[in-house]
């Protein structure tokens, strides 16, 4: 049949199933234009809200929060040329992400100011005040804790710029800022109609970015481009692992600063300046764009923003507030060795002449903990290394260096000088819950039960270069590693009494908290009590000086007293300064070098060291590698032998090794070690380096 016919046919059934008479027909017709009517008002009605819906997901950048985390609005500006202040009050109720109670109350009055650093930078800071009825500039700030300004570079802003050139733009209610390009219109941030929530234990601020490519946020084993996840920041001494993008992946280090590459052209920097236990939740949304959402468990909420055309010209602005990186010593980018077995003075002496034999140059001998005296700080144990000066002569000969590693804990003994002397001047950090020890804190590290200095105290600095004077005189040491400095403890938070009495073990646990920045892994986790105290002029200090607030310090608090050696003692002051940390923040670079911690001998350790490296580039210390060959685990020759050629590319090139791995001695994995073709690989590497 054709199409024709078939048409026709068609058009006879629907004409037989007619009624025969228009009469018949009316009241049919008319129940279907009513039916019609209906049909359509009801389409027009769900396509006007589907377009509703995507026109608030559009302009609001989508919605990766339960709706109401900022219930704040302000009605008192005032606009600067180079600021921008605003009171904010709580006007709606909430539904906050944690309790509000006595133990954790929510400030209904906020006080944000907004202001241009340089041409590259915008400051927004916000802070609670007692009130904000008084007009603006009148109302008083609550005092909490903040990174102390001297451990960063220039924080003071620029009378001569304008907020006009960041396009600064406020919204009212609810309260959010957003910035652009003025040369195209570009968005560079906004957060309006994004999360802000202010209570005691619990502040987080949410960012909208038009891209989907987001760098930094460490320290972490990952990729260099982060996935969506959620990532904590807060020094801890575990041995690290991939970091998955699920709470607890961190770290040695905290360093609360992210880059993202806009979508339509140019960068993006955030820093978080906070020392609390921190997260960042990534989330993609809308089109080609993302929420990062900062989360920090205390403090306040400080975020300087960085814009440029250039990645590079983003990194500079940024090292600018946090401080450049200082100047390392030439030798210091040559090949170095180390070893957590070499426990004695010949030992040493015998890799050294291997070095030569193998006709493989080497800069650098560190030596582990090994060379203590029971573990203890600024002594020797002369019994295996009797002779650490002439050890150093012969390195010196032969234009080589002697570097010595140095704990955060002291031997909790009074039979231990520098331990008696430092708990008479009260400069050890204190136990808030127990009276043993003189109320130090008493953590378990190495030597035992173990104390820790208080780098707060300014009186600390003095102790410390003078007990690295005394062991300069023992060892004539070129360098200083120190360790152990997140700062770590074997037993959580403290342990004062009998081992293993868990009755004796004291700290806070961060289950007691509204919100656990860490995921599964608890605050205490190789860490001491979070309620630890440290040095206090003023009651108002007192109370917030202590752990809690400061734990992730430690290690650049540490750099910067170890950096003082050189400045403070007359016959180094014409060398450049070198300190390598495992436990850094932001702005340690002007400081110390880092490595990036106790890796394994895996192809995907070797991969992911490069990531590593590139993110402390960004983060300010561009003095950094990885344990060549990996720390953890026996080594294999080929990857060992890959591992020497990528390192040519290190800034800082060290092969170094764990002394056990599960009650085994691991074999020795100098690179003379090698078997061919990989011996000479290896040899090469380390020549092309130079």
């Amino acid at each position: 049949m054709s199409m024709h016919n078939q048409s026709e046919a068609s058009f006879d059934r629907i004409n037989k199933s007619m009624p025969e008479n228009a009469a018949e027909r009316e009241p049919d017709e008319a129940k279907s234009k009513k039916r019609c009517i209906i049909i359509v008002l009801l389409v027009c009605i769900l396509a006007a809200a589907i377009t509703a819906l995507i026109l608030v997901l559009v302009f609001k950048g989508g919605s990766s929060v339960p709706k109401g985390y900022n219930g704040y609005s302000s009605s008192d500006q005032h606009d600067g040329m180079w600021f921008f202040q605003a009171y904010l009050q709580r006007t709606r109720d909430v539904t906050l992400p944690v309790e509000r109670d006595d133990s954790n109350i929510e400030f209904e009055n906020l006080k944000m100011r907004v202001s241009m650093m340089n041409d590259h930078t915008v400051r927004m800071r916000i802070t609670p005040v007692k009130n904000a009825t008084g007009g603006v500039g009148e109302a008083e700030e609550i005092k909490r804790w903040e990174v102390p300004d001297d451990l960063m570079g220039n924080m003071k802003d620029d009378y001569g710029m304008r907020l006009t050139w960041a396009d600064f733009s406020f919204s009212k209610d609810p309260a959010g800022l957003e910035l652009k390009n003025t040369n195209n219109g570009n968005r560079y941030l906004s957060t309006k109609n994004r999360n802000l929530v202010f209570t005691d234990k619990y502040l987080e601020q949410g960012f909208l970015l038009d891209s989907r490519h987001i760098f930094g946020f460490g320290e972490r084993q990952n990729k260099f481009e982060l996935k969506e996840g959620e990532y904590s920041s807060w020094a801890n001494g575990r041995d690290n692992h991939f970091d998955k993008g699920v709470l607890g992946g961190h770290s040695y280090g905290d360093h609360p600063f992210v880059l993202a590459k806009l979508n339509k052209g140019g960068f993006v920097g955030i820093f978080f300046k906070n020392s609390n236990s921190k997260v960042m939740k990534y989330q993609h949304t809308g089109k080609d764009q993302s929420i990062l959402n900062f989360i920090a468990t205390g403090g306040v909420l400080d975020f300087f923003t960085f814009f440029a055309e250039k990645p590079e010209e983003v990194i500079k602005a940024y090292h600018q507030v946090i401080g450049v990186p200082a100047l390392v010593p030439f030798w210091s980018l040559g090949f170095q060795q180390s070893s957590w077995q070499y426990k004695s003075q010949d030992q040493v002496s015998d890799v050294m002449k291997k070095y030569d034999e193998a006709m493989m140059p080497l800069e650098g001998m560190w030596l582990d903990i090994e060379y203590m005296d029971m573990y203890r700080n600024f002594l020797v144990d002369k019994s295996r290394f009797p002779k650490m000066t002439e050890l150093a002569k012969d390195l010196h000969d032969k234009d080589q260096k002697l570097i010595v590693i140095v704990d955060a804990g002291f031997a909790a003994d009074e039979g231990y000088d520098y331990y008696k002397d430092a708990d008479e001047d009260k400069l050890f950090i204190k136990s808030s819950q127990n009276t043993l020890f003189n109320g130090n804190l008493i953590g378990k590290v190495w030597p035992g039960k173990s104390a820790f200095l208080d780098f707060h105290n300014p009186k600390t600095t003095d102790f410390w270069v003078n007990g690295l004077n005394s062991l300069y005189g023992l060892t004539q040491m070129d360098a200083i590693w120190i360790d152990m400095n997140e700062v770590t403890t074997f037993c959580d938070g403290e342990c004062p009494g009998p081992d293993p009495d868990p009755e004796l073990t004291y700290g806070v646990n961060n289950n007691t908290l509204p919100f656990n920045a860490t995921g599964n892994v608890s605050l205490l986790n190789y860490s001491i009590s979070i309620d630890a105290t440290h040095y206090a002029a003023t009651e108002e200090e007192k109370a917030l000086n202590i752990e809690y607030n400061m734990h992730s310090l430690y290690g650049v608090m540490e750099a910067r007293a170890t950096n003082a050696f050189w400045t403070k003692t007359d016959n180094l002051k014409d060398k450049l300064p070198f300190v390598l940390s495992r436990s850094t923040f932001a702005g340690a670079g002007k400081w110390t070098a880092h490595w990036l911690g106790d890796n394994f001998s895996t192809w995907e350790f070797m991969k992911l060291s490069i990531s590593g490296i590139m993110d402390f580039n960004m983060f300010g210390i561009p003095m950094v590698g990885a344990d060549v060959c990996g720390f953890h685990n026996a080594y294999d020759d080929e990857m060992c032998g890959r591992w020497m050629q990528l390192s040519a590319f290190y800034p800082f090139a060290r092969n170094h090794y764990n002394l056990t791995d599960y009650g085994k001695e691991l074999p020795p994995q100098e690179p003379y070690l090698l078997k061919e073709p990989y011996k000479t690989m290896a040899q090469r590497a380390i020549i092309q380096r130079y």
